[in-house]
């Protein structure tokens, strides 16, 4: 019997008891040493994360029993999308999240980030690269040696969720890319130039930012992903299997 075979409420309440099993296997875990956030990480509860990943069950006739399939359905990309679910559910060095952000004096949220082909201006090298605004802004001087390109009638790249510490205050941001003079044409022109409205980013006001929130990404959301996937092994290893009867207790005590 897989997922597919048990009826809606039985799932919901076998992936309910497991979830709250994984939340006392919760342990802490180190920081990687970054600018913004060191020390110690812990997750208060595992409840807030059930967007963010997912298990299979398997129920085996020859013992009564059912079984956690499988300990790596976690969907990473997703953390970004769904942070205000966790925010106070995750601690760093006792202080949660969301106190964090607080500080910081802006909104952590997911903005639209438009996205750009560019190519080498060394016209011997011939290889696209896709180019991100955040990334851009963030750091300018990377994209030196590369230009916009227009790739003939494939459209451009679609813009990508990005995480973001942004003020409250929207605007109309133009992202613009000009073509140098050449001996050909003496002239600048305008090649790709895109408008779009943005919340105003924290990293325009402080480049610091913009740091906060790439250490965020490489630093938090990887440790929050470990804690959860120890605790769903601790739990599949100490926790698994439930018999049928104790499945019938639940429902009935439902």
């Amino acid at each position: 019997m897989s997922d597919n075979q048990f009826s809606k409420r039985e799932l919901e309440i076998l992936k309910n008891y497991f979830i709250n099993k994984m939340s006392s296997r919760l342990k802490p875990t180190p920081l990687s040493y970054g600018r913004f956030f060191s020390g110690k990480l812990e997750i208060d509860i595992v409840m807030p994360f059930r967007r963010l990943f997912d298990f299979d069950l398997e129920y085996s006739e020859a013992t009564q029993n059912i079984y956690i399939e499988n300990t790596d359905s976690f969907y990473r990309e997703m953390a970004k999308e769904f942070v205000d679910d966790y925010i106070n559910a995750v601690k760093i060095n006792g202080k949660y999240l969301a106190d964090i952000i607080n500080e910081t004096g802006y909104k952590l949220k997911i903005i639209e980030n438009p996205v750009v082909y560019m190519t080498p201006r060394d016209i011997r090298e011939d290889y696209l690269i896709k180019c991100d605004y955040l990334s851009y802004k963030r750091d300018p001087k990377q994209y030196d040696g590369f230009k916009y390109k227009s790739h003939g009638l494939t459209p451009q790249p679609q813009p990508k969720k990005s995480l973001a510490l942004v003020t409250d205050n929207v605007k109309l941001e133009k992202w613009e890319f000009k073509k140098q003079p050449t001996i050909f044409s003496k002239t600048t022109k305008v090649v790709y130039a895109r408008q779009f409205h943005i919340n105003c980013l924290a990293g325009e006001l402080d480049p610091k930012w913009f740091d906060w929130v790439n250490e965020f990404e490489l630093i938090v959301i990887p440790a929050i992903f470990e804690v959860l996937k120890q605790a769903l092994i601790d739990t599949y290893h100490n926790d698994s299997p439930i018999s049928v009867d104790e499945l019938k207790n639940l429902i009935k005590n439902k």
